[in-house]
């Protein structure tokens, strides 16, 4: 309900361009002592320009909608986290692939070294074995993986024993030690031969000279030999 002000002594009234409550109607009224229709002209004037303060009012800016702002902020906020975590996902996949090729390498490398070992290796413990020395390699390195160190001690005496067996066949087969020694060493110097030619070890030449037509006449001759 309105309230009605009275005794008030008015020094002055100020303008301003944004009021603190646009909806709010001041009438300031001064009586007119003097002449009646004084007052009632000022009643009509003012009632004439009360429209134009409707029309101002209106033009008066809306509130600001405070939830839509704040949601908007939020979506902002969630849309910057989301980009920032794709990232960080991104470099952690390039890490984990870093990784992965990393290991691959690392295990290629090391099987490469091993095979490279267990290769020197059947050259100097089996030589005379049938096989090239890299597969014969391979095959050592495999028994290496799934055997235990005393199972693998184990097969490595009987593969160097079978080594030893396959030298001295082929070193003096039917020599006695008396008598020539020419087809012996005819064969001898055969093997060597087809050994460079062929890029083999003495045993692997040896026993794939000893299958051609060749490797068999020097054989029966140097058995020949021994029994006379």
């Amino acid at each position: 309900m309105a309230q009605r002000l009275t005794n008030l002594r008015v020094k002055f009234v100020s303008c301003v361009d944004d009021g603190a409550n646009q909806l709010a109607d001041i009438v300031l009224a001064k009586r007119n002592d003097v002449e009646t229709g004084a007052a009632n002209s000022s009643k009509e004037n003012h009632m004439e320009q009360k429209p134009d303060t409707v029309e101002t009012n209106k033009a008066a800016p809306e509130p600001v909608d405070i939830a839509k702002l704040v949601a908007a902020e939020v979506e902002k906020a969630r849309a910057d986290f989301q980009k920032k975590l794709d990232e960080a996902n991104a470099e952690i996949a390039k890490a984990k692939q870093a990784a992965s090729d990393a290991e691959k390498a690392a295990l290629v490398e090391k099987d490469a070294r091993e095979t490279l070992e267990f290769t020197k290796r059947a050259e100097s413990d089996i030589p005379h074995l049938p096989g090239e020395n890299i597969v014969k390699g391979k095959v050592l390195k495999t028994l290496s993986n799934k055997l235990t160190a005393e199972e693998m001690a184990e097969v490595v005496k009987l593969l160097k024993a079978g080594d030893a067996a396959v030298s001295k066949t082929f070193a003096s087969v039917g020599y006695s030690g008396s008598g020539s020694s020419g087809d012996h060493s005819t064969l001898e110097t055969a093997i060597e031969k087809y050994a460079t030619e062929k890029n083999l070890s003495r045993g692997v030449a040896a026993y794939e000279f000893m299958k051609t037509a060749e490797g068999k006449r020097l054989y029966q001759e140097s058995k020949r030999e021994g029994v006379n």
